[in-house]
């Protein structure tokens, strides 16, 4: 059993998060920016090549079986599941009569995929799109592409491609300037189902855009981040047509807000 394995068995949650606070190594949320331009332009920004090859080479180990997933250019070692992600993602295929179609927009080179390969193999059907940058789509085309998983340049090139009832959504709407344009184009092209993952949301009446800093042990960068206001996101939802069926923790712990996971589905 691994050190923080013992850590969680043995510390109350408040004491983890205690802990979490003063490492020098977590992921820092700064600032209540006015707009994008603002928080872009006192952020130092990143080396997307960099960050591109440290996903690449961690996808690599993946897929050799070197080691079991990696997240955000992280490799891990041990097995673990992202277990009510994992829940929603059943659940959708249990209502599409054992069929899995889904878009992982931002998905990386298919992080979340591999990491929960072993239970989507008890699906009939899966088809597992990802829409990501150039390179990345690129590569994955090149070396990770099968009959599951492909990769695509944007949402209506993935729909051309195959149908899909989804979209997944995990960490993907605090990096984007103008993430309401991107869900109501999501909700305008018709996806039964919105699955959002990974997510920070704030109790107040506006959403804070914020600076997040990665410490150097992933990669040295800093770039814009939203902290969604919660009620406002809801009222965002209710107001394309969709309904949430499922709400969820995630694991991550920032210095304000929750991370959380929804799963919308459309009513109308």
């Amino acid at each position: 059993m691994t050190l923080k394995k013992i850590l969680k068995l043995l510390c109350p949650p408040i004491l983890l998060k205690i802990l979490a606070f003063f490492r020098h190594d977590r992921i820092q949320f700064t600032g209540d920016y006015a707009s994008w331009n603002e928080a872009k332009n006192r952020a130092m920004g990143y080396d997307s090549d960099h960050i591109f090859e440290k996903v690449k080479q961690s996808s690599q180990k993946v897929v050799s079986g070197e080691a079991a997933y990696e997240r955000d250019s992280v490799c891990f070692y041990e097995h673990t599941y992202r277990w009510p992600l994992l829940a929603c993602l059943l659940l959708i295929a249990n209502k599409q009569n054992n069929k899995l179609n889904i878009i992982d927009f931002g998905g990386a080179l298919g992080s979340l995929y591999y990491q929960h390969r072993d239970f989507l193999s008890t699906i009939q059907e899966v088809n597992w799109s990802i829409v990501e940058q150039s390179h990345y789509v690129e590569y994955g085309k090149k070396q990770l592409q099968n009959q599951q998983l492909s990769f695509h340049l944007t949402l209506a090139e993935s729909l051309k491609a195959g149908k899909a009832d989804t979209v997944l959504l995990s960490s993907v709407l605090p990096y984007i300037e103008k993430p309401q344009k991107l869900l109501t184009e999501i909700a305008e092209l018709g996806f039964k189902y919105i699955l959002i993952d990974r997510t920070p949301f704030i109790q107040c009446e506006k959403d804070r855009l914020t600076i997040q800093s990665v410490p150097k042990s992933i990669y040295k960068a800093s770039y814009p981040a939203w902290f969604f206001s919660e009620k406002e996101f809801d009222k965002l939802m209710h107001a394309l047509g969709y309904k949430c069926i499922y709400e969820f923790d995630c694991d991550e712990n920032f210095e304000f807000g929750e991370v959380k996971g929804f799963l919308f589905e459309k009513t109308s």
